[in-house]
């Protein structure tokens, strides 16, 4: 693999571009940084029916980039009694299992300064996915250079009572 922090390959670990070249204060100071959409996600559950709501601001004039909006369901961890294959793995992290606005996203190049947009997606949990372990999860990547701009991610709550803001917990 190689990493590449603010458009250049990170220098100083075993090799050009190695992760390990990577401070944790060099990741703190990113993380400082603003992206360039803010995106606002919630999602409200119903039994096997979710309601997924996103706010995307553009917060800057932005030019030469080519901006899709890319929207999934993660299951955080799945595991397995017996492993599915032969390598004896039974624990899974951040399994994929879904695009809500398909593989190829969404073009939101037309998004101006301060503006915002709003989307809303329906989801039908399968069966099979524990809905104590999904999340929602969404940004927007440059498709030109695969560079992601913003990011968001709902947290792992599961709700029975839709009036719930998506940062509270109850407990009965």
């Amino acid at each position: 693999p190689r990493a590449f922090a603010n458009g250049s390959l990170l220098q100083g670990g075993d090799f050009e571009g190695a992760p390990n070249g990577l401070s944790t204060p060099d990741i703190q100071r990113q993380n400082r940084q603003k992206g360039l959409y803010q995106l606002d996600l919630a999602r409200n559950n119903s039994g096997s029916i979710w309601q997924v709501d996103l706010n995307v601001t553009s917060l800057y004039e932005l030019q030469g980039i080519q901006p899709q909006l890319k929207v999934a369901v993660v299951e955080e961890l799945v595991k397995f009694t017996n492993p599915p294959g032969d390598n004896g793995e039974r624990n899974f992290g951040h399994v994929f299992r879904a695009f809500l606005n398909g593989s190829a996203g969404e073009n939101i190049a037309t998004v101006e300064i301060n503006q915002t947009i709003s989307r809303n997606y329906s989801l039908t949990l399968d069966p099979s996915w524990n809905p104590d372990q999904l999340r929602i999860i969404a940004w927007v990547q440059d498709e030109r250079d695969r560079r992601v701009w913003a990011a968001s991610q709902t947290q792992i709550v599961t709700r029975t009572d839709p009036n719930i803001s998506s940062t509270q917990l109850m407990v009965y």
